[in-house]
């Protein structure tokens, strides 16, 4: 699967001033980084869910004055000097675009987890997925001491992560 990263003037516009060369830096990392775990990651995908992505590319723009650390539609990661966790977000955002091309099949999780945690958020419970899968990712990606700090600073959902600890993983086929 391939990722244009894109620097688009007017959407950077809309953002304030951008630093063209902390976004050319992270652009040139994030490549390297795509490459060299690309197949990986979507080999674990595919042996977790026996789902592959719908499109053979995907656009991602590439943001350093942005209020979120990333967003999946349209697909936009704010780039930082911190390469790694850029290409996690990065990682995690494609999980949401996985998420919303395979509805028919995410949505009987979600409706799971909602029936046994009925006071927790969606967002939440839709993050207890992505944790899941993104854990995987690390787990498999990189070292046990860079694994446990990557997924330390991760997971902002503190609800998603409580209850991802709970019932350790999710079963999806």
């Amino acid at each position: 699967m391939k990722l244009d990263f894109i620097n688009s003037t007017p959407y950077s516009e809309l953002f304030g001033d951008q630093n063209q060369n902390l976004i050319r830096d992270c652009e040139s990392k994030l490549i390297q980084l795509w490459d060299k775990y690309e197949k990986k990651i979507l080999e674990l995908i595919f042996k977790e869910t026996n789902l592959k992505f719908k499109e053979s590319c995907y656009s991602c723009y590439l943001l350093s004055n942005f209020p979120k650390r990333g967003i999946s539609s349209p697909l936009t990661i704010k780039v930082t000097s911190k390469y790694l966790g850029c290409f996690i977000t990065l990682i995690h955002e494609l999980l949401h675009i996985l998420m919303v091309e395979n509805k028919l099949f995410f949505n009987p999780i979600i409706k799971k987890l909602e029936k046994n945690h009925t006071t927790i958020k969606k967002i939440e419970l839709i993050h207890v997925v992505i944790f899941d899968l993104l854990q995987k990712i690390i787990n498999e990606l990189f070292e046990k001491e860079m694994a446990e700090q990557l997924r330390n600073n991760l997971f902002t959902y503190l609800d998603a992560n409580q209850i991802l600890k709970e019932i350790k993983e999710i079963e999806y086929l």
